[in-house]
């Protein structure tokens, strides 16, 4: 989880691969267009100074530590430019699923041998 500006992150993204970068500002709220060209609200997003582009949209943002469990899935990238990285915040994510879809998640996890 995230919990403050400044914090290290990063994002895998299809095009512009492992970026890294550092939080800019929380609950951000956009426009945007869809396909359709209706207008469409995305909330509850916070912004990085990570670079992506089209394509990178759906990547895993990430932050890392020196101590277990290393890496720690935060989001998904949602939008962004060769300046900025909007994600959505997994416990954004998560908590709208079972909102909408009813779902519940399992982790396992298993110890290294």
């Amino acid at each position: 989880m995230v919990t403050s500006v400044g914090a290290s992150i990063c994002k895998s993204g299809r095009i512009t691969h492992v970026t890294c970068g550092e939080v800019l500002e929380f609950d951000v709220v956009r426009l945007f267009r869809d396909l359709d060209n209706l207008t469409e609200i995305a909330w509850e997003m916070i912004d990085t100074n990570i670079k992506s582009i089209a394509g990178d949209s759906g990547g895993t943002v990430f932050t890392y530590s020196a101590i277990p469990p290393y890496v720690s899935v935060v989001g998904t990238v949602v939008g962004g430019n060769s300046y900025i990285t909007e994600f959505l915040p997994l416990s954004v994510s998560l908590r709208v699923s079972r909102l909408v879809y009813n779902l519940n998640l399992s982790i396992i996890a298993i110890p290294p041998h």
